[in-house]
């Protein structure tokens, strides 16, 4: 009954962008309103902290503190789960939370080989691109694309590492795909993000 009110359409859409940051189980049957450029870029704008923000921080940090073997195998499957299925129901609150992807994925492409693999930092990066994807066509808008460019450069920091080591292949390809795919939904910031890293994507074309 909201937009029966005799209210200007910025206080409903205020209002609405905070009940839906506060209970986003509401909108489940209508997600698309809150996918609109005008909601998600109020979302992205909001700095105020949330519920939503809450459950999207206690997956992803969970997720990504997964390095001893035992949590890993006891506790990987679900939290991926959960995390796919609120990028699926709820992309534009887990949007919000690309900076903080890209600050726990940082500093991890640099590390030893043996580490990567005994501590799963290899299994979180896959995690991770598997949620990139998810999140397609809504993170190629130009509101993200900060968050997504430092995202992937992490990712452009582990193949120039260890780019030549065979099982990083499959994984390469799966970027490579997701790159495409953002080329195609917005060339200009595509543009950027390759010219930026244009050595990068030379020497993974030598090694590879």
């Amino acid at each position: 009954h909201l937009e029966s009110l005799p209210l200007e359409q910025s206080i409903k859409d205020k209002f609405m962008l905070r009940l839906y940051m506060s209970i986003p189980h509401m909108f489940l049957n209508n997600n698309e309103a809150m996918s609109s450029n005008a909601i998600c870029e109020e979302i992205i704008k909001d700095s105020s902290g949330s519920i939503g923000d809450k459950w999207t921080h206690t997956i992803i940090t969970t997720v990504s503190s997964l390095t001893n073997t035992r949590d890993f195998q006891g506790l990987s499957s679900d939290t991926e789960l959960a995390l796919r299925k609120f990028a699926a129901s709820h992309p534009t609150l887990l949007l919000r939370e690309l900076s903080l992807i890209a600050s726990l994925l940082t500093g991890r492409g640099h590390m030893d080989l043996h580490v990567l693999r005994q501590e799963h930092h290899i299994s979180f990066f896959n995690q991770i691109l598997g949620i990139l994807d998810l999140l397609q066509p809504l993170i190629f808008e130009d509101i993200y694309t900060s968050g997504l460019h430092k995202a992937l450069q992490c990712f452009f920091s582990l193949f120039y590492s260890h780019g030549r080591d065979g099982f990083l292949y499959g994984m390469i390809y799966r970027l490579m795909e997701f790159i495409r795919s953002y080329a195609a939904a917005n060339p200009i910031n595509a543009y950027v993000l390759i010219s930026n890293d244009e050595e990068f994507f030379m020497e993974l074309s030598a090694k590879n």
